[in-house]
């Protein structure tokens, strides 16, 4: 379960660093990028690392296209992440009245 967590935050730092470019803002892109720099090997994905460093050295240096790749680039990771463990992402699957969201099962309204 904390995989699943961590991937899903992962999918929500791309929404971050989308977001962040339109607003010009290069410093919480680079908080993102320094975070999965960070936290990446922390959980056992040291790919991330990489990753997270290109994409604060990125934001420094305001360059909205490198920035742009190495998004790119986590959102691919999460799509395999996913993949590896047979999940949908953050698509919403519906089984007899239950909800199923990141394996949460909840009921519906």
């Amino acid at each position: 379960m904390l995989e699943a967590k961590f991937i899903a935050h992962r999918e929500n730092d791309v929404a971050i660093i989308l977001g962040s470019l339109e607003e010009d803002d290069f410093e919480t892109v680079a908080r993102v990028g320094h975070n999965l720099r960070g936290n990446g090997p922390s959980y056992g994905f040291p790919e991330l690392a990489v990753v997270g460093e290109a994409l604060e050295r990125a934001a420094q240096a305001r360059d909205v296209d490198r920035v742009r790749a190495a998004a790119a680039q986590v959102e691919a990771w999460t799509v395999a992440a996913r993949e590896r463990r047979g999940e949908q992402g953050m698509e919403r699957r519906f089984e007899s009245g239950t909800q199923r969201i990141d394996g949460d099962h909840r009921r519906d309204s």
